[in-house]
């Protein structure tokens, strides 16, 4: 457990607002869950977090900055915070041109001291009780396994956002005054997600592969002509995943995975599946569907179906690397590229074809990594296993030294 000295103020604050959000000094037990979450799990853990919180409420809570923030003096510090007083919802643009500051360190004095946060930012749920044991329970197996992973794979879905616009509003010109042509700006954006489907994992051998990706999409045919087809084509659009189209591609991903192993004279092996509890697959309120899919893949395909804990991204490997890596790919292409759903679409799987073999293995350790965490803070997972050193242990660690010396892998 960190000494009062490793607790920094931006931890302080944070302390501080989460156990105000479950009812402070009014709620019995309150003390004693944001102690839990934030890793203060001594006998004096519901102690200090009253204590900083009355420090944050007093403003008595000792400062630490790092780097640039270590220039900043008590009346600059006044100036800030007035300027962000005196309008909540204003930009840190605005407040830099007001104070003459570069926006990197205006941005985190503001996040890390003031404990600001941008309005549209997400939180993840506050995991249950009974969530946080199954992640132990995960956690527990995954932590017990020596060395490389072998016969493991994950599915996940992710979204991809196609920057589309709306047609202009026109607008008839009269003599009305006000009247005119709508401009530009009238043009507003919205955007489209575009899902994929991935699963990959490490084979019989301990050799990392990528068996499936597929574009969630549907097959429609034109009835009449229009501006992008003529009466009779056979185009696709966008869809999203509900419980028949997700039993539909766990299905593609079983046959596929099952090639995999015929084509590997690995017929008989069982490999394990993990997938999620995401709303679309139509398990997300209990486990009738699950078991359904968990015997399906078992009689036809020999393949034993898993289901990570919910909100639990950091138990994939997808999450973890695989996603990213994609992602980067997407956020290269320009502007005009991205409107079209067809270039969006060629970019995901040219990406997808792209990431290197070895980030399948970083994933491995990176999730165990979280494995540890979850254990040594009863299911939390607050950092998600990072600076436990799990990439690194891919090109450092003995037994995968071997294994990519065997498979020829970077």
């Amino acid at each position: 457990m960190p000494r009062d000295s490793a607790i920094d103020t931006p931890t302080k604050a944070k302390i501080s607002r989460r156990f105000q959000q479950l009812g402070g000094e009014k709620t019995p037990g309150a003390a004693t869950s944001t102690a839990r979450e934030f890793g203060l799990l001594g006998s004096d853990g519901c102690t200090r977090v009253k204590k900083y919180d009355k420090q944050i409420a007093e403003g008595t809570a000792s400062r630490k900055f790092k780097g640039r923030i270590s220039r900043f003096n008590s009346d600059l510090e006044g100036d800030i915070e007035e300027a962000f007083a005196d309008d909540d919802t204003q930009t840190y643009r605005e407040v830099c041109e007001k104070l003459g500051l570069p926006k990197t360190t205006l941005y985190r004095y503001a996040t890390e001291v003031m404990d600001y946060r941008c309005l549209d930012q997400k939180v993840r749920p506050i995991p249950s009780a009974e969530n946080r044991a199954k992640r132990v329970e995960m956690a527990q197996v995954v932590v017990a396994h020596k060395g490389p992973f072998m016969n493991e794979w994950h599915q996940d879905e992710k979204y991809y956002i196609q920057n589309s616009r709306r047609r202009q509003r026109k607008v008839r010109k009269s003599d009305k005054e006000g009247a005119q042509k709508a401009g530009h700006e009238a043009s507003r954006k919205h955007q489209t997600q575009v899902m994929f489907s991935g699963c990959c994992g490490v084979g019989p051998f301990g050799e990392p592969a990528k068996v499936h990706f597929e574009w969630i999409c549907k097959k429609k045919t034109a009835a009449r002509n229009s501006k992008y087809h003529k009466r009779g084509d056979v185009y696709y659009e966008n869809a999203t995943m509900d419980a028949e189209s997700y039993e539909k591609d766990l299905n593609i991903v079983g046959k596929e995975i099952r090639a995999y192993y015929t084509k590997a004279g690995k017929e008989g092996v069982r490999p394990k599946l993990q997938i999620d509890s995401a709303g679309g697959h139509g398990m997300a309120r209990g486990e009738v569907v699950f078991k359904k899919l968990q015997a399906m893949m078992l009689s036809k395909y020999n393949i034993e179906l898993v289901q990570q804990p919910g909100n639990s991204p950091f138990w994939n490997i997808l999450d973890l690397t695989i996603w990213q890596a994609s992602q980067l790919e997407v956020d290269k292409m320009n502007g005009t590229e991205r409107h079209r759903l067809e270039a969006l679409v060629k970019v995901c799987k040219k990406a997808w074809k792209a990431v290197p073999p070895v980030k399948i293995l970083q994933a491995f350790e990176m999730r165990k990594d979280c494995a540890q965490e979850a254990i040594t803070t009863d299911g939390w997972c607050n950092q998600e296993g990072k600076g436990l050193g799990g990439a690194k242990r891919v090109h450092v660690d003995a037994s995968y030294a071997a294994l990519r010396k065997r498979l020829k892998i970077g």
